[in-house]
């Protein structure tokens, strides 16, 4: 395993999975990313209101680097408008270093 300083995971849940596919095939486009990943149908429980509330939302997950970080979240809110979009940033400690070399190697050719 290679340690990384600067790989990043980007999740995002949107309701829509036709969204949720053209959000990720543009960020992919666009040298954003260099991969995402849909997960359609997901469960979320949340409070809204004083009550618990059940969607049915699609997860997508973005791994980048932490210095595209930015542009991915002002680039997803230019294509998904909501009030409170959900946009969460993981440092990625470790990964194999063919995938560090090969996400490194598509990100720096942007």
């Amino acid at each position: 395993m290679e340690t990384t300083s600067s790989n990043r995971l980007v999740l995002v849940s949107v309701n829509s999975y036709d969204k949720a596919t053209h959000i990720a095939k543009i960020l992919v486009t666009d040298q954003l990313a260099s991969y995402c990943s849909v997960m359609p149908n997901i469960s979320s429980f949340y409070s809204w209101n004083n009550s618990i509330m059940v969607n049915h939302d699609n997860l997508i997950i973005i791994r980048t680097s932490f210095e595209l970080v930015a542009s991915i979240e002002e680039r997803i809110n230019q294509l998904y408008q909501n009030d409170a979009i959900q946009i969460i940033t993981l440092s990625i400690a470790e990964a194999s270093e063919s995938f560090f070399l090969w996400t490194k190697a598509v990100l720096e050719s942007k």
